[in-house]
């Protein structure tokens, strides 16, 4: 950033409207179909828009379309994942051959250079079993103003509430009353930690 200076890092803490909205087009633009997406299957055409994915077909080519739907809608889990997903909620064998060999074009593309990781994490596979939180911050004129966002990290559910304040306390509180109180408190944390589950 040429004529910034130090205040270069200020300047671009915050997405300018051109790279917000390539970021918006690219992420509303339909994934490209590869051939393999459509290979064995019959040459016809179904409207499947606002339709519930089959997870109990037998027909090859609707199970290669809930499969992809399901990786896409599902924020394009692991292969390991999307499988152990597909079984515990009883899907049909033709869904989970196809989401056992599935390959997503854009997880080809952008997938990470292979290196040997520092540390791993086990794959979360239900509900409240493991949660993402962090504080987001919104502008309004010249004031900001906290927000507290929590994720699921099996279901990719979120929940979002605006904070008191920029406290520890407020941030504490916060969790337990819009999520503990509501689902509990993750299965990992009473079960590897009780000494850190709220009372």
């Amino acid at each position: 950033m040429p004529g910034f200076g130090r205040a270069r890092a200020s300047y671009l803490e915050d997405y300018q409207p051109t790279l917000a909205a390539v970021l918006a087009s690219c992420l509303a633009a339909p994934e490209v179909p590869t051939a393999w997406d459509t290979a064995f299957a019959v040459n016809e055409e179904k409207a499947i828009h606002g339709q519930i994915i089959q997870l109990m077909t037998d027909h090859k080519a609707e199970a290669v379309i809930a499969v992809q739907r399901l990786h896409r809608n599902l924020g394009h889990p692991t292969t390991f994942a999307l499988d152990q997903m597909l079984e515990s909620r009883g899907a049909s064998e033709a869904v989970l051959n196809v989401a056992r060999s599935y390959q997503c074009h854009a997880c080809l593309k952008y997938r990470k250079p292979n290196q040997v990781a520092p540390a791993s994490t086990k794959v979360v596979c239900k509900f409240n079993q493991s949660i993402q939180a962090d504080t987001m911050w919104i502008k309004n004129g010249n004031n900001k103003h906290p927000i507290l966002s929590v994720v699921d990290e099996g279901t990719r559910f979120m929940m979002a509430h605006l904070l008191a304040g920029e406290r520890s306390q407020d941030f504490i509180q916060a969790l337990e009353r819009h999520w503990i109180s509501h689902f509990g408190v993750p299965m990992p944390f009473c079960r590897l930690s009780p000494t850190r589950c709220p009372s």
